[in-house]
């Protein structure tokens, strides 16, 4: 995102009102006005799900309640 913000600006925000910026901004700097609006840095982290279809409530529920009563249907 800051990357992006970066180039956004220096590509076509700055050309647009006439704004010359010699080296362009850096990329902290794009970090810094991105946290001053509130944005803020999170890393997506791939994890693992699990649906709990072993613990012993929901094999209980499923035996008790939920197969008689889908045979009632049949």
């Amino acid at each position: 995102m800051p990357l992006a913000l970066k180039n956004y600006l220096e590509l076509e925000l700055f050309p647009r009102v006439h704004l010359k910026v010699g080296r362009g901004i850096s990329l902290p700097t794009a970090c810094r006005w991105l946290h001053r609006e509130g944005f803020q840095y999170m890393s997506h982290k791939k994890g693992l799900y699990f649906d709990g279809h072993d613990r012993a409530d929901v094999i209980e529920y499923c035996q008790e309640t939920f197969l008689p009563m889908l045979k009632s249907f049949e």
